[in-house]
């Protein structure tokens, strides 16, 4: 499993950090640091408009209930990968997203 610098995160379960909040996640040997995104526009800005992103620096997509949602990359021009996590922390799939692009990207669960 290849991980780029970026990596874009969709959490399914449920966790109440502050909008916006940066949190450490440790996924296997990987350290990522991840901002916050629990409310519908910190969501709906997502990484749009970055030039850049830290190495192993990303966002962490939260929702209320567990779900299949949807991403693209519509104004967002860093090439990314998103991980959807189950609620048991199960990475369900991990997709490539290219940038500028309004090609979505699924949960498969």
């Amino acid at each position: 499993m290849r991980f780029f610098s970026a990596l874009s995160l969709l959490c399914l379960f449920v966790l109440k950090p502050a909008c916006g909040e940066n949190i450490s996640l440790q996924i296997g040997k990987h350290n990522i640091h991840a901002e916050i995104a629990n409310t519908p526009q910190s969501r709906e800005r997502g990484l749009m408009q970055r030039g850049r992103l830290c190495a192993n620096c990303g966002m962490l997509f939260i929702f209320e209930k567990a779900d299949r949602y949807s991403f693209w990359m519509k104004n967002t021009p860093l090439p990314l990968s998103i991980a959807f996590i189950a609620v048991d922390d199960v990475i369900l799939n991990i997709e490539e997203m290219q940038p500028n692009t309004l090609d979505t990207h699924d949960a498969q669960g």
